[in-house]
């Protein structure tokens, strides 16, 4: 997938409470996947969570259909180890 998918999905998670938190930490922090790749998911609960707070009807159309997938991908992983590969 084009980063530049990834970005417009991962800017559209607003810091919690405690501030960033999961996968939205790794990204505005350029670390994890950016540092290693591949780079394993430390939390898949957590980052599910934190993609499905993402509003679809915010996204454009391809966008959209990645975050789908992404997320259909942890819920039928949730329990395995994910990786994200950058290049």
């Amino acid at each position: 997938m084009w980063d530049g998918y990834f970005d417009e999905i991962m800017t559209k998670i607003e810091p919690g409470n405690e501030g960033w938190q999961s996968l939205a930490l790794y990204y505005n922090m350029n670390e994890g996947w950016y540092d290693n790749s591949p780079w394993k998911i430390p939390n898949n609960t957590e980052a599910l969570d934190q993609l499905e707070t993402v509003e679809l009807s915010g996204l454009d159309d391809v966008p959209r259909k990645i975050l789908i997938s992404m997320i259909e991908l942890i819920k039928n992983n949730i329990d395995r180890v994910i990786y994200i590969e950058y290049s």
